[in-house]
């Protein structure tokens, strides 16, 4: 019984920092790219290689996808078979919540939930079609 609380625990904290991650990650190499003078795949490729997707991306898109920033920003926040991508880490991150609902305060269940809701059924989408920048910050808090 404690074993599965601490590995839901684990992976929950894990999940969460993955989300951290991507979200500072693509963020600040969105910022990168304004003043870059590199190659479009040049700025874009090292942000798949440091996820560790940059092999099932290109087995997915091919190699010209990785030099599209549009592309790779919506592979690393929304698809659903990236398992490192911002959906689904969250997705993850709330079953482990809900597995041991018992352990967690309500406040962090109401705090993970509702961002879920909030990335998963429209809010979210609608602010990162709207402000990138403002998208990112709000996830990372």
């Amino acid at each position: 019984m404690i074993s599965r609380v601490a590995e839901s625990c684990f992976w929950l904290h894990r999940h969460l920092e993955r989300v951290d991650r991507t979200a500072r990650n693509v963020d600040v190499n969105r910022a990168f790219v304004l003043d870059s003078q590199l190659e479009d795949t040049e700025t874009w490729w090292p942000l798949l290689v440091v996820s560790g997707e940059g092999p099932r991306f290109l087995e997915r898109f091919g190699p010209d996808a990785a030099a599209d920033g549009e592309h790779v920003q919506a592979y690393l926040t929304w698809d659903r078979d990236n398992p490192v991508s911002i959906l689904v880490a969250t997705q993850w991150a709330r079953e482990n919540a809900r597995t041991i609902r018992e352990t967690v305060s309500r406040e962090m269940w109401g705090c993970l939930n509702h961002f879920w809701l909030w990335l998963s059924e429209g809010p979210g989408k609608r602010v990162y079609a709207r402000d990138r920048a403002e998208f990112f910050t709000q996830v990372r808090e």
